[in-house]
């Protein structure tokens, strides 16, 4: 994948011969005559005629041509770099608190106008460069997508779309890539927060915290990573969030993710971009107390350098050196990742982009062609015009990919910031920069004796002193560099993951997870073979999360979490023939439907709905026969006066009818009332005969369902042994037990939801708020998982009703702090509408090693979203244990290693 770049579009002139530009020939000429006038009279000053004249003529006609001469390393002619030399020698080149001239003067910002907005200063100074007009801009962090690792299919899709998505940005936008720190403090904070308020004092307990926060001490905090940001810059703040919204739906199309960066990250972003290394994480938190959004000014007081000293080709900040170099030369052909070869170089990458005008566009493109053009029919070098048929070519594609594919161009340079505590080390790391880009047959620019203006490109200077380096690349031809590859996520908590495969990066993952606009459920799906660690992973994120205070429900049909439970002294309750846990289906509870209401008729009517569901996976009921069932359930509890209660807790387990006290009332109910009483009284009959053979007399489900629920909750870490229930034969037992399981759950669910109101209406009215934030909120709320082992095992295309309480409980848990894990190693059996419905409301995903058959079924339940790449169904195939691929939003996927520490061995390993 490779395209054709033109020469500096801008700089390109028209030629007379071989060796002069129509520009060369108008110096020419002004360098004779001026030459002559200053010979004639010096000759005449000294009075000193002969040949005189003619030698200083001469003189200066060569003094002339030398300063005419190209300077190519600095991409200028010797008399510009002259006067660049004398700019700089009067301009001030000291900065800072003690200097003559005030470090605030390099401030570029002025205030934060908005929750992540920053206002640039305005400056009528031509000395920098006058900035008369407004300019606002907020910065996304951009994830990584490691996309040529694909095939070529795959990469030239992915960066057909990219190029469209640039082709679709009106304004300036900058890519930033910053080498920081691996940062686990707020991981170690966490884990020691949770560890202070547990609810958990056991032995194994403290031993888990404790294994927790060796684990993340182990981790090498000094490993740099890159880290991805993107600018958008705006006029107004309006346009800025038309912006915003354009790019975030082109780049998302992209499978691009953007987070955006509040108040205190945006500046935490900006001290690291300007080096800003005074303004430390301490002072941002401070200046944002009692903030008040528009102050002008106000930022200079919180971004000031102690002393800046600009030298001809780097500048001294800090007691450190610094050097910025930019493009100087690109190759006529563009190579694949071309930019991923300048973002390899050490230290921090800016890559600006300046939308330009479609009117300018033409304008220099004909202007550059015709001069092409010229030059071609003038130069009789077999080279040159080699050389110039290349670049006529390129600027020939560049015109196609423009007006007939609808790309767009930019005026584009990419700058490197290198770093040393020494001059010598300085320039060893410019000679290693140097080399790593020629890789890409780049040349790289000191930018002497521009050092200063090189700073003003490189921190978002609204606007550009350095114009004449950039080059004009069209939307393709910077998307085929696609740079952006590292993939990382840390949620700040407990949960180690391990890492990514392909970055070494440490993973931490929360799945209760609020305020991020790209997760939008706590919902999770995890798929693989049986043998490669789906059950063994599961178990370590459970843990993980009872280790926060948060509850744990686990159906269980294979009794998979017994050891667990036992070990971490959790509740665990079976249910099957003669185990004597009773769940009385006839008791109403809190149906996550009512939402907050308090109507019993609404509380009831749900339920009778949820009998619908209950009965029907007993009984195949006719219309008619459900009609006349339906009005006797109704009879039944006006009878037992259950909707003159005002809550549902005034009546106690015992208090609740029974299933035979429904016989009871059935074999009294008088049919006379309704049309046709005598096919009435046979149906009534029938469904007596029914219910009394299915729930009395030893009947198959009288030990299960007919009496009071006598399921006490005694425990945050429950597990619901189904397996009792499964057999091979008939699978109703299990599935009329999870379905009652799972109004017995939501009942959880729903007390918990009650709970976490109380905490949160209790902190608003302390703290005198109207709105709490997210991240109060989610170290406030006591979150519930509900997991559904083996969840294949409920897939019934002709009994659906436990696919359809599942579905629903995905929609609405998120709203009730709860989430679901399913896990299944059968994705065929996933491929109806309520199945897939499912699947769609998962957040997460996790891959574990699959069988080829596995996987077009595996990618069919992904068609419509978050679809398995072919190099990624290739590495599920090969996966090895403990390996998976964790999908956190349709936009960032991670290739994991998942770690366990020598506890977690302990507690979920069975061998080594």
């Amino acid at each position: 994948m490779t395209s054709l770049q033109p020469s500096r579009i801008k700089n390109r002139k028209s030629k007379v011969n071989r060796w002069l530009t129509v520009r060369d020939v108008y110096e020419l000429i002004a360098i004779v005559a001026i030459g002559f006038f200053l010979a004639f009279f010096i000759s005449k000053l000294l009075n000193v005629w002969s040949y005189l004249w003619l030698v200083l003529w001469i003189s200066f006609i060569l003094i002339g041509v030398i300063l005419i001469l190209p300077s190519r390393k600095n991409n200028c002619k010797i008399y510009v770099l002259l006067w660049r030399m004398f700019l700089f020698w009067i301009l001030p080149k000291n900065y800072g608190k003690k200097a003559k001239r005030d470090a605030t003067d390099l401030n570029p910002y002025d205030s934060l106008v908005a929750l992540g907005v920053i206002k640039n200063k305005k400056s009528s100074s031509h000395l920098f460069g006058a900035n008369v007009n407004s300019n606002y801009f907020s910065v996304f962090k951009l994830r990584g997508l490691n996309i040529w690792q694909e095939d070529i299919e795959t990469q030239e899709a992915f960066i057909d779309n990219f190029a469209n998505a640039l082709a679709n940005v009106e304004t300036k936008i900058s890519f930033v890539k910053m080498q920081e720190k691996a940062d686990f403090t707020i991981n170690l904070k966490y884990i020691e927060n949770i560890k202070n308020n547990t609810l958990h004092n056991e032995k194994l307990w403290s031993s888990y915290y404790e294994e927790n926060i060796k684990d993340f001490k182990k981790l090498d905090s000094n490993e740099l990573t890159d880290n991805y940001y993107l600018i958008i810059n705006a006029i107004n703040l309006n346009s800025l969030d038309s912006y915003i919204q354009t790019i975030e739906e082109k780049f998302s199309d992209c499978n691009i993710l953007l987070e955006i960066l509040d108040d205190f990250n945006l500046l935490k972003f900006v001290a690291k971009l300007n080096l800003f290394e005074n303004a430390t994480d301490e002072q941002i938190k401070e200046f944002l107390k009692d903030y008040e959004y528009g102050t002008s000014g106000s930022l200079d007081k919180l971004f000031a350098y102690e002393n800046v000293n600009f030298k001809n080709d780097y500048f001294n900040l800090n007691n450190k050196f610094y050097r910025i170099l930019c493009i100087n030369k690109l190759p006529y052909q563009l190579n694949e990742k071309w930019i991923k070869e300048i973002f390899n170089s050490n230290g921090m990458v800016v890559w600006n982009n300046y939308n330009i005008p479609d009117a300018l566009v033409n304008k220099h493109l004909d202007k550059s062609m015709l001069a092409s053009i010229d030059s071609s029919s003038i130069d009789r070098s077999v080279t040159s015009q080699v050389a110039g048929s290349i670049d006529e070519q390129a600027t020939m594609d560049m015109i196609y990919q423009i007006h007939k594919d609808g790309q767009k161009l930019f005026s584009t340079n990419i700058y490197i910031l290198n770093e040393a505590d020494s001059l010598k080390d300085l320039n060893y790391q410019t000679k290693s920069t140097r080399n790593i880009v020629s890789k890409a047959s780049i040349s790289l620019n000191n930018l002497r004796y521009r050092q200063f203006f090189a700073l003003m490109d490189f921190c978002n200077f609204p606007f550009s002193k350095l114009e004449n380096e950039n080059y004009w690349i069209s939307s393709y031809n910077l998307a085929i560099g696609w740079p952006f590859e590292t993939d990382a996520l840390n949620d700040n908590n407990n949960l180690l993951l391990g890492k990514s495969e392909i970055t070494q990066y440490p993973i931490t993952f929360k799945l209760f997870k609020l305020g991020d606009g790209n997760r939008t459920n706590f919902n999770m799906f995890i798929l693989g073979t049986s043998g490669k660690g789906k059950t063994t992973f599961t178990k370590k994120m459970l843990t993980s999360l009872l280790a926060a205070n948060n509850k744990v429900v686990v159906i269980d049909p294979q009794a998979e979490y017994l050891d667990l439970a036992n070990t971490l002294d959790g509740q665990i309750i079976d249910l099957g023939s003669g185990r004597g846990t009773i769940i009385n289906p006839l008791q109403i509870r809190n149906s996550l439907k009512d939402g907050d209401s308090n109507n019993m008729e609404t509380i009831i009517n749900n339920h009778l709905s949820w009998l619908e569901e209950f009965f029907h996976l007993l009984i195949s009921f006719e219309n008619s026969e459900w009609i006349l069932f339906q009005n006797i359930l109704k009879d039944f509890y006006k009878a037992k006066e259950a909707f003159k209660l005002n809550d549902l807790n005034d009546w106690t387990n015992n208090k609740w009818p029974t299933i035979s006290n429904l016989i009871s009332f059935m074999k009294k109910y008088d049919t006379n009332r309704f049309n046709d009483s005598k096919r009435k009284k046979v149906i009534l009959d029938d469904l007596i005969e029914k219910l009394s053979f299915l729930f009395k007399d030893n009947g198959k489900f009288q030990s299960l369902f007919n009496g009071h629920t006598n399921i006490e909750l005694k425990n945050d870490f429950i597990v619901f042994n189904t397996s009792n229930l499964v057999t091979n034969k008939d699978t109703r037992a299990a599935k009329l037990g999870t379905l009652c399981l799972l109004n017995f759950i939501n009942d959880i669910v729903y007390a918990n939801a009650l709970a976490n109101e109380k905490k949160r209406l209790k902190y608003l009215e302390e703290h005198r708020q109207s709105l709490i934030d997210a991240k109060e909120l989610e170290a406030l709320a006591t979150y519930c998982a509900l997991v559904i082992d083996e969840a294949h095992l409920y897939v019934d295309k002709n009994n659906p009703a436990i696919l359809r309480a599942m579905r629903e409980n995905t929609k609405t848990f998120r709203k009730f702090y709860a989430g679901n894990i399913f896990t299944t190693q059968n994705p065929n059996d996933f491929s109806g509408e309520d199945a897939t419905k499912i699947i769609e409301n998962c957040q997460y995903s996790m891959f574990f090693g699959l069988k080829d058959q596995d996987i077009e079924a595996t990618k069919n339940l992904f068609k419509n979203s978050n679809q398995l790449l072919k190099s990624e169904t290739r590495y599920l195939v090969s996966a090895r244990y403990g390996k998976c691929l964790f999908n956190i939003t349709s936009n960032q996927r991670i290739r994991l290693d998942i770690y366990y520490n020598n506890l977690e061995k302990q507690m979920f390993f069975k061998y080594k």
